[in-house]
């Protein structure tokens, strides 16, 4: 069976749209499932494929919420569509010439979608810039790619220079350091409707670890470029934890979380690159489709839920409580901040484990991967604090009188897939790491452990067992204590002054603080908009000046009508690109 057969379906979605907005989501929806199921009967699940079922959840959830969702915008079901369709010929595309011509629909459609808010032009212009950039660093390791293998098929690379290319270009789509530090991504995700926000969270940056894990795999091991990898991921996690926590804007804290993700699963393809043994690389390769996963199914949720309040400040939010909503988002947070036993829960432990086995190993490696462990697991701390802050204040500490929250199945959905894939990942991931442990009371087949190169066991986690004591425990604490009794106390506000309530930017202040020391963070302690101008975007805007001031005298040099001056340019660069494809070659 031609795979690509598969795009039929998501074609027909696309030409529907025009038409009827509900029967083109109904189409995906119908089309992911097939996709689903292809890659699970036809294929077989492996490292690749396992993107097929996370890309069809993720389509049926945010299809399912946007039936009810898009009402107001005209053009958004076609967009969203057209992006779908790009991104499903990413995941089937046999060569680069395939990948490129659906990584560009998708970019395209991104931009158009975030150009439907026509009060703001500057994020949809920022998010086409930086995806073109992406598409010229692609094509660029791709064509190189093609001078070394001379086919634009999928095949083993002889060279890690392509791989370094593309990575590149992928760190840009993942929006992750250095890229980060322009907030293009996280502004991209606070302009876009609520149900493009989950597509180009979940899927589209979703989109550059797939590319970079399908060419890290044909592309041969270097150890310098995972450690480097894993390095820009570890900081990643750390820095976009630390704007996640003081975001006020729903939207903009978790396109931060975005950043933070994939900076998690940035280093485990560090790791994958270091090419450390097989028993480990099997298990890195699974940590990295658990990390996606859990990423990708608990973004949408959250992004759902931001889209069904009636504010994106954490503070003016005037919904009433809806229990539904909350569970979902309880089990959606929790999974992204890497607690047990959901799904993310169990990623996070892996990932951490991976890092640690690695540092007992004697080799350089071992203090980088040591270090890049211990941030982290920083991070993840931070992490917790800034999903406490969104859960408290979206959720539980809302007395509104306007509406409930509609639309919300789909984010009960989310929430209970995340918590049911925690407890099953006994059965997603190789048996190789799945025994039990009879002395303790756990049978065989629900435990997972981590394995050593020798294949010895270095740790392991029962998620079902972990579920059982946090209930059992929840209910003795309930029976004993019996409700709380509310306690009255006066408000500390972390710093801030003169306020009556708690509030979620009083919540984050202290933290907010602490980056106005360090960072040099410009704050202002009289607003909620708060500042992300530090000395990153200080440096950023440095060096584009120094570009932009090159790139001036370049042309008045020599794009200043004179024949002599170009053609000189144009014998130059000729005789560097061939001295460079010889060296490299």
């Amino acid at each position: 069976m031609n795979q690509l057969i598969l795009l039929i379906p998501f074609a027909i979605a696309l030409l529907t749209s025009v038409v009827s907005k509900k029967i083109s989501y109904i189409s995906l929806i119908i089309s992911s499932l097939i996709l689903g199921v292809y890659a699970i009967i036809y294929t077989g699940i492996n490292e690749l494929t396992f993107f097929y079922l996370i890309a069809s959840i993720v389509i049926i959830v945010s299809s399912w919420y946007s039936i009810r969702y898009d009402k107001k915008y005209r053009w958004l079901a076609p967009l969203f569509a057209s992006a779908v369709f790009g991104i499903i010929i990413i995941l089937l595309s046999y060569n680069s010439l395939q990948f490129l011509a659906g990584w560009e629909l998708m970019s395209i459609s991104g931009y158009l979608m975030i150009g439907l808010n026509k009060n703001k032009a500057n994020p949809a212009f920022i998010f086409s810039a930086f995806s073109e950039l992406s598409t010229v660093l692609l094509i660029a390791g791709m064509a190189y790619a093609y001078v070394l293998t001379g086919t634009f098929n999928f095949v083993l690379i002889p060279s890690i220079m392509p791989l370094i290319l593309m990575s590149v270009g992928f760190f840009i789509k993942m929006g992750i350091v250095p890229f980060m530090i322009a907030d293009w991504l996280p502004i991209a995700h606070r302009n876009a409707p609520s149900n493009a926000s989950a597509i180009f969270s979940a899927l589209m940056t979703l989109m550059g670890v797939f590319g970079l894990i399908k060419f890290t795999l044909l592309s041969p091991g270097s150890m310098s470029l995972g450690v480097v990898l894993m390095g820009i991921g570890a900081f990643s996690v750390f820095f976009a934890a630390l704007f996640e926590y003081v975001s006020e804007s729903t939207k903009l804290l978790l396109g931060y979380s975005t950043i933070e993700n994939n900076g998690a699963i940035l280093v485990a393809v560090g790791l994958l690159i270091t090419n450390l043994s097989g028993i480990m690389d099997v298990f890195i390769i699974y940590t990295i489709l658990m990390l996606s996963l859990a990423h990708s199914i608990s973004k949408t949720g959250l992004f759902l839920m931001s889209g069904s309040l009636d504010s994106e400040d954490m503070d003016t939010i005037n919904n009433s409580k809806d229990p539904t909503s909350t569970l979902g988002n309880i089990l959606v947070s929790a999974s992204l901040s890497g607690l047990l036993p959901t799904i993310g829960g169990v990623a996070i432990w892996m990932l951490l484990e991976t890092l640690f086995i690695t540092a007992t190993i004697s080799s350089w490696i071992a203090i980088p991967a040591l270090i890049i462990g211990s941030l982290i697991a920083l991070g993840e701390g931070i992490v917790s604090g800034a999903m406490i802050k969104f859960i408290s204040f979206t959720q539980l500490f809302r007395n509104g009188k306007a509406k409930k929250p509609t639309n919300i199945y789909p984010i009960l959905f989310a929430g209970i897939l995340v918590f049911a894939l925690g407890l099953g990942s006994v059965l997603i991931i190789n048996p190789a790491f799945i025994t039990g442990l009879i002395k303790v009371g756990i049978p065989n087949g629900l435990l997972i452990q981590s394995l050593t190169s020798s294949k010895t066991t270095f740790g392991a986690i029962a998620p079902i067992f972990i579920a059982i004591f946090i209930s059992i425990f929840t209910l003795l604490a309930l029976v004993f204590f019996r409700k709380p009794k509310i306690r009255r106390s006066p408000v500390w506000n972390n710093g801030i002054e003169d306020m009556a309530g708690y509030t979620s930017f009083a919540f984050a202040n202290n933290m907010r603080i602490m980056m106005g020391k360090i960072l040099q963070t410009n704050t202002d302690t009289s607003s909620k908009d708060n500042a992300t101008r530090n000395i990153f975007w200080d440096l950023i805007v440095k060096y584009a000046k120094l570009y932009q001031n090159i790139a001036r005298s370049l042309t008045w040099n020599i794009m200043n009508s004179s024949i002599r001056s170009y053609v000189s340019y144009l014998v130059i660069a000729f005789i560097f690109v061939i001295v460079f494809v010889t060296l490299t070659n």
